[in-house]
């Protein structure tokens, strides 16, 4: 089983705790990885910059447990490291997307004739697919879809290849 606290702190090495308000994001002003964009539709719609500039990290730590977590079978995934990229590029991406990436990975992988329709659902076929995987040649695939993910991306919304080079830092990590 994988744990929340674990995945927090990796998450954490990408989003960090400074507000960044760089113009390109379609999100917002951020904070911990939480934009303002998101905070308004799932937490309070007349939220402003200030609000998230004033964000606590245990405050967004029990938010991003609730409202990420706690929803998806996360720490169902029995490979930390797995779980831990997952939950990474579903908070970055969105959950579908970042499911979608782990889904291609377990396809990718051709271990065991492993194979799971890619519909974005982190549901229990999803997840015992990963946990039947060799972590390592998972996470190489994991590494592998989502640097395609966001190079692909950059070429649909230009203005966001300001981001790239860090995008793909993370999708190698």
């Amino acid at each position: 089983m994988s744990t929340f606290n674990r995945a927090w702190q990796f998450l954490q090495v990408w989003e960090g705790d400074g507000v960044s308000e760089h113009p390109a994001d379609p999100g917002g002003i951020t904070k911990y990885g939480i934009s303002l964009r998101w905070y308004r539709k799932a937490v309070d719609r007349i939220a402003d910059a200030d609000t998230i500039r004033n964000l606590k990290e245990e405050e967004v730590k029990k938010l991003v447990k609730l409202r990420w977590w706690n929803i998806r079978p996360y720490a169902l995934l029995v490979d930390q490291n797995v779980a831990n990229r997952t939950f990474s590029f579903c908070y970055n991406m969105g959950p579908r997307n970042g499911t979608r990436i782990l889904q291609r990975a377990i396809n990718r992988s051709d271990q065991l004739g492993v194979v799971v329709k890619v519909d974005g659902l982190l549901g229990n076929r999803t997840v015992a697919a990963a946990n039947s995987i060799f972590p390592e040649l998972l996470l190489n695939n994991i590494r592998e879809e989502a640097k395609q993910y966001y190079a692909r991306l950059v070429v649909r919304r230009p203005k966001l290849v300001v981001f790239h080079n860090g995008w793909q830092r993370r999708a190698e990590a």
